[in-house]
């Protein structure tokens, strides 16, 4: 499904959840797996297609062709999946 064709300005990351691909599961904790799927133009923590830990309360949820994605601050996005930061 392709995402939205939007701009994001710094600094929002647009991610689709999705599971870990190490099959890590979160317990206890709000913060889920998810893909990026687009990011603001000068982004070079981000890479479209990395897969994060996030959190999504603190960021916007919305509904593009029934597929949810998470509007979220790059601040809120805690590591590459196997690389902390």
């Amino acid at each position: 499904m392709a995402a939205p064709d939007l701009t994001l300005q710094k600094p929002l990351i647009l991610i689709q959840q999705s599971g870990s691909v190490l099959g890590i599961t979160m317990l206890s904790t709000p913060l889920i797996f998810g893909t990026v799927m687009l990011i603001y133009g000068t982004c070079d923590m981000w890479a479209v297609g990395d897969s994060v830990l996030f959190d999504p309360t603190k960021g916007s949820t919305l509904r593009y062709d029934n597929t949810d994605y998470y509007l979220v601050d790059e601040l809120y996005i805690y590591s590459k999946e196997g690389i902390p930061l």
